[in-house]
């Protein structure tokens, strides 16, 4: 059994540049008398300096705060998690992105939350921005797609959070490996950015009875550098989303229909997918106007326009689930073994 504490684990690729301000403010932390805490690094198979920079930074705060600093040469955010949640030693876990500078006090409250309610399985909170570069004018309407703002007005049970600055229990991760929990999607790997692992986590937690829960006292600065503000960036990171979102999907459209004693079979799951993104697609082209309309956004790219944005990834997701059904009856069973196991294990999904 893990000992009461937290472990603040840092997945980084490529991270040298980032990481003296994260691991500063690490440093800085406030820490109630008694809390145990541990840093963990994971360098998943960078390309940099980034081990050496690591090595370098912490020795310089001269503390004796626990550290361990580890390489996980396969590529995938999930896989160096994994290793980071196999050595740490602590009862509640901090996934603490390579460019969060969390707040003093961040420790100390998320550790204070899951004492609070033993329900929650995995908490986050809001953040701010700052910025290598000045942000483009357009960057306040997309700031939600770089997990920027406030995500409810008070604190409250949500379907899901953006892995940056998640606490999360690990008896409830520990749960998910007992019955066999495998990811889908395994998150960005080096300069690919398909991700989707945080999503099926926290699908994963609802599903064994877990609560994903959003509070406002928890808050981080999120760093970005010029190369992230971009429109470009902005549209690869987005539209390059459409599995990941079909697989958190997917598992929320199964959770319902089992919440509600209803049968859940692929062309029911299927169904309601589509239903899901084609309800939005016809608000936008009903009429000829709105159709015409629509229609000559898909082949236009005016930077910053949120219209053409919001359609071309409407019209992206529906592209996948229209022309990929194979693969996403596949992803389905995939979902649906996940649940079968939780069902045998006389783990309520529930």
């Amino acid at each position: 059994m893990a000992q009461q504490g937290v472990s603040v684990i840092i997945c980084t690729y490529n991270g040298a540049k980032r990481l003296p301000q994260t691991l500063r403010h690490l440093a800085n932390q406030v820490i109630p008398q008694g809390l145990q805490w541990e840093v963990i690094v994971v360098d998943n198979n960078s390309t940099d300096n980034t081990f050496e920079t690591v090595q370098t930074e912490w020795a310089g705060y001269n503390t004796n705060i626990a550290f361990t600093l580890a390489k996980q040469p396969k590529p995938g955010v999930s896989y160096a998690r994994e290793m980071g949640i196999e050595i740490s030693r602590y009862a509640y876990l901090i996934q603490c992105d390579d460019d969060n500078w969390l707040a003093p006090n961040y420790i100390a409250t998320v550790a204070s939350i899951l004492d609070g309610n033993e329900k929650i399985g995995i908490v986050g909170g809001q953040s701010t921005g700052a910025y290598e570069t000045e942000p483009p004018v357009w960057f306040n309407n997309f700031s939600t797609a770089y997990a920027i703002g406030q995500r409810r007005a008070s604190d409250t049970p949500i379907n899901w959070l953006a892995t940056a600055g998640t606490g999360i229990r690990r008896q409830a991760f520990d749960a998910l490996n007992a019955i066999g929990f495998k990811h889908i999607l395994s998150g960005r790997q080096g300069k690919s950015l398909l991700a989707g692992d945080d999503l099926e986590l926290c699908a994963a937690l609802r599903a064994i009875g877990y609560e994903v829960y959003y509070t406002n006292s928890l808050a981080f600065v999120h760093y970005m550098t010029a190369g992230r503000l971009t429109w470009q960036y902005l549209k690869k990171m987005v539209y390059g989303q459409s599995k990941a979102q079909v697989v958190f999907d997917m598992y929320c459209i199964v959770y319902n229909l089992l919440l509600g004693a209803k049968p859940v079979r692929f062309a029911i799951v299927y169904k309601i997918l589509t239903q899901q993104v084609s309800a939005p697609l016809k608000k936008r082209c009903g009429g000829v106007r709105k159709a015409i309309r629509f229609t000559t956004s898909l082949f236009l790219n005016q930077e910053g326009n949120k219209y053409q944005f919001e359609n071309k990834y409407y019209a992206n997701y529906y592209r996948y689930v229209v022309l990929h059904k194979r693969e996403i009856h596949g992803l389905y069973n995939a979902i649906m073994q996940f649940y079968g196991k939780v069902n045998s294990s006389k783990v309520s999904a529930v």
